[in-house]
């Protein structure tokens, strides 16, 4: 009778995973209207909830070329609406010097995103709905 022949099997190799830390980047904070009620307030809504913490409300200015001619600047408090709008109180500075009636917020007025912090970059000559 003859032995049956015994093979040695390979040593398994574990290897460690690659260290693959998945940072998402947030998707931009995005307003989509803002509301204008002639020479008091502005509302701004976003795409989502927001947070205005931080919010600089004097780098909110509307130009009003139109209905109550001047340039108006975010002062005082700030007051959330809903989550996605934030209302603005407004107090005249100067006049303005362009027709329509245009936003303007800079990219340090402090408002993000609730959720995700994503900065909202502000605009420039934004066009503004009145009621």
């Amino acid at each position: 009778m003859s032995t049956p022949t015994i093979l040695p099997v390979k040593k398994r190799v574990r290897r460690k995973r690659k260290n693959t830390a998945t940072t998402t980047t947030p998707v931009a904070l995005t307003l989509l209207s803002a509301l204008y009620d002639m020479g008091t307030s502005v509302q701004l809504a976003f795409d989502r909830p927001i947070s205005i913490e931080h919010l600089i409300v004097s780098t909110i200015v509307v130009a009003d070329g139109e209905q109550s001619p001047g340039r108006w600047i975010g002062d005082g408090e700030a007051a959330l609406v809903d989550p996605q709008t934030v209302q603005i109180a407004l107090v005249r500075e100067g006049i303005s010097p362009e027709p329509g009636i245009l936003l303007d917020a800079g990219s340090d007025n402090g408002i993000c995103a609730a959720y995700d912090a994503a900065v909202w970059a502000g605009v420039s000559d934004y066009p503004v709905r009145t009621p």
